[in-house]
């Protein structure tokens, strides 16, 4: 009896310690958002915003000489895992002889930070991008 109780704790001493798989629920889609800042709005009217080249909304500017702040909640869900998406934002100018603003933009995915662009100087005809991979 002696002789089995050493190897029994052996194997159980084993399978205690062995690393259990942890697996980890993943939603199948995911819901982003983008956020943006402009440094001065005095010269634009509106904002259209793209997702992969498709027109997903229009914003309208608060037409001031301030920081303007804003965020929209992308309606199309991100359903393919990984995933690579990329958001434009394209501001209509009044004037395009005074047309100069930085734009920096950011996009969330359920609340957390994906990826972020630091302010980009726009002139007429420019256009912010930043290019994602979601997991």
């Amino acid at each position: 009896m002696k002789k089995l109780i050493l190897p029994l704790f052996c194997i159980i001493l084993i399978f205690s310690c062995k690393d259990k798989n942890k697996t980890e629920s993943h939603p199948e889609s995911h819901t982003s958002t983008i956020e943006f800042e402009v440094s001065n709005e005095a010269n634009i009217g509106s904002y259209n915003i793209y997702r992969n080249n498709d027109l997903i909304g229009q914003m309208a500017s608060h037409s001031t000489s301030t920081l303007g702040e804003f965020r929209m909640v992308d309606l199309v869900s991100v359903t393919e895992h990984p995933a690579n998406i990329k958001y434009t934002v394209e501001p209509v100018f009044y004037d395009s002889a005074t047309a100069n603003v930085d734009i920096a933009i950011k996009i969330t995915v359920e609340n957390n930070e994906v990826c972020s662009n630091p302010a980009a100087n726009l002139k007429y005809g420019d256009v912010a991008e930043i290019n994602c991979s979601i997991d």
